[in-house]
């Protein structure tokens, strides 16, 4: 858990105004969470802090690459991502339940750690659909793309006798 204190920003000393905060994401961060679909990554995160009295304001900007799997034939890709995601953080000292966009801290609260809203912002700046095309070194491996293809030459349309008895009803009358 060392390498996420990293990312625990000092908060009660901290006045009130904007700060900018950058902070370095690479392998060891995201050695730290399990099953993660990112295998590794380099990504520089400039955080932009509003802190107000009644709330702060949390801009993340975040650019750099991830390794990760291609959809289509599950070679390693090196995507290029980048993304801005704005959090609310509102002061309360009644626990309430926090949303995707506005987050409740006590107002006395010494340390901020924003390591797993950076984890999810990176995971939300992947696009859905990830392939080779993606990455302009990579070529989507051909070998397994011509299984896909034997694959679907061999499928043959086999018929249910209960749904072929459906097609005989006359739904006209």
């Amino acid at each position: 858990m060392e390498v996420l204190d990293h990312f625990s920003i000092p908060f009660v000393g901290m006045k009130i105004g904007l700060h900018q905060l950058t902070f370095e994401v690479d392998n060891a961060f995201f050695a730290e969470y399990e099953n993660s679909q990112i295998k590794q990554g380099e990504i520089t995160v400039i955080l932009n802090l509003d802190k107000r009295s009644h709330m702060t304001i949390l801009d993340f900007g975040l650019e750099g690459s991830v390794l990760t799997d291609c959809d289509r034939c599950m070679e390693e890709i090196n995507l290029p991502i980048q993304g801005e995601y704005i959090l609310h953080a509102k002061y309360s000292e009644e626990a309430m339940e926090s949303t995707d966009e506005v987050i409740y801290i006590h107002p006395k609260l010494s340390r901020l750690n924003v390591a797993q809203y950076i984890y999810e912002y990176i995971h939300l700046s992947i696009p859905m659909i990830k392939t080779c095309d993606l990455d302009p070194k990579a070529n989507c491996n051909e070998e397994i793309l011509s299984l896909f293809d034997q694959e679907s030459d061999t499928d043959e349309v086999k018929s249910n006798p209960m749904w072929d008895a459906l097609n005989d009803l006359n739904l006209d009358q």
